[in-house]
């Protein structure tokens, strides 16, 4: 990634302030691409103005992609590769699979204005509600007939 930090506060701050390095072995128009992608001011980055998406599929990184076909899923891609199983990264570089994820979670606590937002809001995970139904059924349980012990009461 261009950006990294020893945690999410540092990395936001190379963001912001740092200095955008790309790597020799990029084309010119990759390079060009993704300066004008990763610009910092979002209003100014390549697809933001009147033109959308189009503008990204006009920059000549891309002039050899035919969008229609792409789009209606016509183009073969150029190599398949064959996994073992969902799981399988046996394509990625193993630089980057023996690399441990450097993003942190958000350590920051919301103000109060911002905690207001979800007055009243609840959320229980799907796995929480599963485990919950499995224990407690809603099944109303058969019981056996009751055996009268002793003695007939006679009626009145």
């Amino acid at each position: 990634p261009p950006f990294t930090g020893e945690n999410r506060k540092k990395t936001i701050d190379k963001i912001l302030k740092c200095k955008l390095n790309l790597p020799p072995y990029l084309t010119q128009e990759a390079r060009d691409l993704l300066k004008k992608l990763l610009k910092r001011n979002a209003a100014s980055r390549l697809g933001a103005g009147p033109g959308d998406a189009g503008e990204v599929q006009a920059h000549p990184f891309f002039r050899h992609i035919n969008w229609e076909e792409l789009l209606a899923r016509k183009v073969e891609p150029p190599f398949k590769p064959l996994l073992q199983s969902e799981e399988d990264v046996s394509q990625f570089d193993s630089k980057f699979t023996r690399q441990t994820p450097v993003d942190s979670p958000d350590d920051s606590t919301l103000s109060e204005s911002a905690n207001q937002v979800f007055l009243g809001f609840t959320y229980v995970a799907p796995s929480v509600l599963e485990s919950v139904k499995e224990k407690f059924s809603f099944e109303p349980k058969i019981r056996s007939p009751r055996r009268f012990i002793g003695s007939p009461r006679t009626p009145v």
